[in-house]
């Protein structure tokens, strides 16, 4: 799984996997959105490629509110046996170049 990110946004990009000889039907990215203790339950989405032969590279961007948010991502395939989690995850941590200071206004002693 490849990513791209920026101060608030994580694009993932995958290549489908060999699905020895069961078809893949769907995919799910699932996070737990930073709440480590959360596992991941939040599903942020499901792709449908059955009946897409051809596609082979998925995408998926989360884009969050804040940034200093550290996310997990993992993916599910889905094929008629039933659903394979990834066995690694991806951790990602948003980051965003902050603003310049303030200048401070300095008073002198001859100011008065």
């Amino acid at each position: 799984m490849l990513v791209e990110t920026t101060a608030l946004t994580v694009r993932l990009r995958w290549v489908q996997p060999e699905d020895g000889g069961c078809p893949i039907s769907s995919f799910s990215v699932l996070s737990d959105l930073g709440i480590q203790d959360n596992g991941f339950i939040n599903n942020l989405e499901s792709a449908s490629v059955e009946n897409q032969p051809y596609k082979f590279e998925h995408t998926f961007t989360f884009t969050a509110q804040e940034t200093g948010l550290q996310l997990r991502f993992k993916l599910q395939a889905k094929n008629e046996i039933g659903n394979s989690l990834s066995a690694n995850y991806l951790r990602v941590l948003l980051v965003g170049i902050p603003k310049a200071p303030i200048t401070p206004v300095i008073k002198l002693a001859s100011d008065k």
